[in-house]
């Protein structure tokens, strides 16, 4: 259980398990990505990357911590985008893709057993999944509404545009220490000195990319 495509779902997108502040003027103190609405703390990030080093057997070290972040920026970046266009998902639709992937990873036995032996949670891995799900369904939605015609399971032009420009406009930012959110890349660029050891064993973000359900 340590091939890419199980770790992309290991990590997902947190956002609903997380304690998300709405107001204006938000503050940007120990926070680890901010939009004009809203934060995802420092401590927030660490209990996800926890979770996911946890379910994959690896280091927290920058590189994983940064492609953590990523996911949850991106997230962000896309339940904004389908708010706007007044796109949603079913709670039914979120469950079963949830159960298709907790089960493509092995089952939810053997997950309890591997987060067990790690201190964490099945149930924080599991919400880990579902907002991943939630936001490739929804990100599916809004190729589907500004380019039709699109390349799947990647991104079209005019649907990575339309995020690049939706991430401009909620001043979308992630803290530079885990990267430096890049709106024309869609991704946060880490320092390569905070770099510890090459890449095999951490999650790629999806700049440019950010695949679609059924993607490689």
């Amino acid at each position: 259980m340590k091939n890419r495509r199980r770790m992309a779902v290991g990590v997902g997108l947190a956002l609903a398990g997380l304690a998300l502040s709405a107001c204006a003027g938000v503050d940007q103190a120990g926070a680890a990505v901010v939009w004009d609405s809203g934060r995802i703390t420092e401590n927030q990030l660490a209990e996800q990357v926890a979770v996911i080093a946890a379910v994959d057997g690896v280091e927290v070290t920058p590189q994983v911590t940064n492609e953590v972040v990523n996911f949850l920026a991106q997230g962000v970046l896309v339940n904004e985008a389908a708010d706007q266009l007044g796109l949603s998902v079913t709670r039914g639709d979120v469950e079963r893709a949830t159960a298709e992937a907790i089960e493509a990873s092995g089952g939810e036995e053997r997950l309890r057993t591997v987060l067990a032996e790690n201190d964490a949670e099945f149930d924080d891995f599991t919400a880990l999944v579902e907002s991943l799900v939630q936001r490739d369904l929804l990100l599916e939605q809004i190729v589907a509404e500004i380019d039709p015609e699109g390349a799947q399971p990647t991104l079209s032009p005019a649907a990575l545009d339309y995020l690049v420009d939706t991430s401009i406009a909620i001043d979308l930012t992630t803290n530079p220490r885990f990267g430096v959110w890049d709106p024309s890349s869609l991704a946060a660029q880490l320092n390569p000195n905070l770099l510890s050891r090459p890449g095999d064993n951490a999650v790629q973000a999806l700049p440019e990319g950010m695949v679609l359900p059924g993607g490689n």
